[in-house]
């Protein structure tokens, strides 16, 4: 479904991503994960075109994003970032049927796909549909973010460290929530993390990087049972003795 072969990003002629490359198969969910500023965020980002590579390329379904129009390649991709960015003035209901709205789907439809999606996410259409998303709690915004990115059931989730800015119980319920979801949808993700558990519950692959480059690619038993090197065998390490 997604290929990346021997991706390059610089800034300011600093190597920010080093000849990266990965594919993730139709349907898993491959994890992004290692320390602060080690090119998780810019590497998904490059999946959808908000940034372009200097070097490589990136097939989706076979095809060279870099031929592709950007915001039709992002129609394909339901994308939640960290703080969810739902628009503040417009209500649940307004944001879940941006994209729907743009795409030319009936009022009628968009309202039906709303109140799906709403249960999808176990928020009760009738008491969340006129809300704003600064009456929601933290939780509740992202699971909306979640809903807005499925609006037309795109084939690919780009998720950038969607859980991380919530308390430890929220964010443990809708680890376990976007479980049920990726079961029931099926969804390709590329999911950016800096939290190891979060990357073992839910990642089919884990791919850890450090200073742009790839330190480690497998499972999470390949990890656990066969690290790489010191790096991959530290960070594994760290994070345990943190939890």
């Amino acid at each position: 479904m997604i290929r990346a072969d021997e991706l390059v990003k610089r800034y300011q002629g600093h190597v920010v991503v080093d000849h990266l490359s990965f594919e993730v198969q139709a349907g898993e969910t491959l994890c992004l994960i290692g320390p602060s500023g080690c090119g998780k965020s810019t590497t998904l980002k490059m999946i959808n075109r908000l940034i372009d590579p200097d070097e490589g390329i990136i097939r989706v379904k076979d095809m060279n994003i870099l031929q592709q129009d950007p915001v039709a390649l992002r129609r394909t991709m339901g994308y939640v970032s960290q703080q969810g960015s739902l628009f503040p003035h417009w209500t649940v209901k307004q944001n879940i049927g941006l994209v729907p709205g743009l795409e030319g789907w009936t009022k009628v439809k968009i309202l039906e796909r709303t109140r799906d999606l709403l249960d999808l996410i176990k928020l009760e259409p009738e008491q969340y549909l006129g809300k704003y998303p600064l009456e929601l709690s933290g939780g509740e915004q992202q699971r909306v973010s979640i809903a807005r990115a499925l609006a037309v059931d795109p084939p690919i989730l780009l998720m950038d460290e969607p859980f991380s800015a919530l308390d430890p119980l929220t964010r443990f319920e809708l680890r376990r929530e976007f479980r049920e979801i990726k079961k029931k949808l099926n969804k390709t993700t590329v999911f950016v993390t800096h939290d190891l558990q979060e990357a073992f519950l839910l990642a089919d692959h884990i791919l850890l990087m450090d200073s742009g480059a790839i330190m480690q690619y497998g499972t999470r038993k390949e990890l656990q049972e066969h690290p790489a090197n010191e790096f991959v065998r530290s960070f594994i390490n760290a994070q345990v003795n943190e939890n």
